[in-house]
């Protein structure tokens, strides 16, 4: 009974995963002159801080609390200003 319990929790946090990833897809996709390929694969540097912020505060308050999933701050460190994504 327990191993089904495990295997239906790590079940639950595959497809939150996977969540994740097509709702920062489909935004990106929506962003106006980015390529969404690119952004979402590719090596750009951030240059723009407050519009990453901005990305990052709206993000946290409306879709997932960052503090409390590990997997989505994991994806924002990839967007972090100075760094490569």
């Amino acid at each position: 009974m327990e191993k089904l319990q495990y295997v239906q929790q790590l079940k639950g946090l595959l497809n939150a995963r996977q969540l994740l990833d097509k709702q920062i897809e489909e935004y990106v996709n929506e962003l106006p002159a980015i390529d969404a390929n690119i952004a979402l694969n590719g090596k750009l540097e951030l240059n723009n801080r407050n519009c990453y912020k901005k990305l990052v505060d709206t993000f946290n308050d409306n879709c997932y609390v960052f503090s409390r999933n590990t997997y989505a701050i994991n994806k924002l460190a990839s967007y972090q200003p100075g760094h490569m994504i």
